[in-house]
């Protein structure tokens, strides 16, 4: 398909369409009041121009090379920052079960005076139930101290963590000699 594009003469001296004078002056637009008597050269006449339509051509974008970089090595563990004078190994978990052997059975008598103080142990046998009912449910929180404890340590790269079996012989005290056995002294 062609598209035919009909261009307006150029502007110069015409023979007189009206036929008043011999030239008329055409501005490129339209014929304006100059004329002229005299004998002039004809201006060419432009041909209608013929315009190809222009089809878009897909240019691939030039490959681009890869710039080098410097493999290394994917670290095992994410590193956590350290805060200076604090060991890596050390975590809340491992603060809250090194104080625990101290605050639990302070709590767990404190608890078993005021059943006793408050008259609701009306014999040995059921301030001793009560005791021990008070001593294994505050021993639920020690395992959870444990158990976060621990993932925080595999978290950091400690390899083997001490396993929470640990926690069955004397908690939490066999749980933190077995802690320390791994990751050192310095927590």
């Amino acid at each position: 398909m062609s598209v035919t594009v009909l261009t307006d003469p150029a502007p110069g001296w015409y023979r007189d369409p009206a036929g008043i004078a011999a030239y008329r002056w055409w501005n490129g637009a339209t014929w304006t009041e100059g004329t002229h008597p005299g004998e002039t050269v004809e201006p060419v006449v432009l041909e209608p121009v013929v315009i190809e339509p222009v089809r878009p051509v897909a240019v691939a974008p030039e490959p681009v090379a890869p710039e080098p970089v410097a493999l290394q090595p994917a670290p095992v563990h994410p590193v956590r920052p350290v805060r200076r004078g604090v060991s890596p190994a050390k975590t809340r978990w491992s603060s809250l079960l090194t104080a625990y052997p101290v605050v639990y059975p302070i709590v767990v008598g404190m608890i078993t005076a005021l059943a006793y103080a408050g008259g609701a142990a009306g014999s040995t046998t059921t301030l001793v139930v009560i005791a021990g009912t008070v001593a294994v449910a505050g021993l639920i929180p020690a395992w959870g101290f444990a158990a976060n404890d621990r993932r925080e340590l595999l978290e950091r790269g400690y390899r083997p963590a001490p396993a929470l079996v640990w926690m069955l012989l004397l908690p939490p005290i066999a749980y933190l000699i077995a802690r320390r056995r791994i990751v050192g002294p310095a927590s």
